[in-house]
């Protein structure tokens, strides 16, 4: 049963109630209802409960860094110009996974600068319940910190399998269902083409540029949207492309199909690398 706002304490409802909403999507908040729900689960409790939303801040971005969120930042200075009296937000972690703006969120309610923050099964006060919203406050930081072991855990998991832990580069894609790592294999003669005129000590630039043509004439432009300079530069500068994964400056051998051999990728490192010196 959800705490009535408008008698807690024989409050008045005389309060200015701002609304704060947030959802990212990282994988912390994949469970968490989406924005427009916590917004209509305040709409009806106000309804419920006679009390007024008069403003909102709204945040698609994790909580887990201070400092990055846009309706977070609005919602600390009217808080410090006495604008804001009662903050409502579905749990405490909407409002905050770090230290740094648990610590703010936290002093500003001692100070009396928030009268209290009302979530769906509690209500805080400026003098009371400190234990509560520290133990609760800490839990939402600890959750982070162990989401972010397990992450890495698992991408290194991951690599050791020998299979990239995240989104394939251009000319590669993750299948779901095997979790692997596959190419279209027209596309992939294509753009290997790049590497043999690299090889024979064409600029990245220039093959790119001819390669590109080359697709225009065959048609090709819908399934390979042709190369620029930039992309050309990329590929061949990246491991990956020779069946080698880089993770944390380690180089790990990978199980997808290299685009050109390891050797044939040092030489064109070494090439790049006269042709800066020239």
């Amino acid at each position: 049963m959800s705490t009535n706002v408008t008698t807690d304490k024989n409050l008045s409802t005389n309060g200015k109630f701002y609304l704060y909403v947030r959802k990212s999507s990282e994988s912390e908040d994949r469970q968490v209802q989406s924005i427009q729900d916590q917004k209509d689960y305040w709409m009806r409790r106000s309804v419920q409960e006679d009390f007024e939303i008069v403003g909102m801040y709204e945040d698609e971005k994790t909580a887990k860094m201070p400092n990055c969120r846009p309706g977070f930042k609005k919602m600390c200075k009217d808080v410090e110009t006495a604008k804001i009296d009662w903050i409502l937000c579905l749990k405490l972690d909407r409002l905050s996974r770090n230290p740094v703006d648990t610590g703010y969120i936290q002093y500003m309610l001692q100070q009396w600068k928030i009268e209290r923050i009302i979530t769906s099964g509690r209500v805080y006060f400026p003098d009371d319940a400190w234990l509560i919203f520290s133990v609760e406050t800490g839990m939402a930081n600890q959750y982070i910190l162990d989401l972010t072991k397990n992450t890495k855990r698992w991408m290194l998991g991951k690599v050791h399998k020998w299979w990239l832990p995240w989104v394939a580069p251009r000319w590669y894609a993750n299948d779901k269902m095997s979790r692997t790592i596959t190419t279209d294999a027209h596309e992939f003669r294509v753009i290997k083409r790049l590497w043999e005129m690299v090889l024979d000590w064409e600029s990245p630039g220039n093959a790119a540029k001819l390669i590109s043509q080359a697709i225009g004439i065959l048609g090709l432009g819908d399934t390979t949207r042709g190369i620029s300079s930039a992309n050309a530069y990329q590929i061949v500068r990246n491991p990956f492309y020779a069946g080698k994964i880089l993770y944390k400056n380690e180089i790990f051998p990978g199980k997808h199909e290299p685009m050109v051999s390891w050797d044939d990728f040092q030489e064109v490192q070494k090439t790049l690398k006269k042709r800066v010196v020239r």
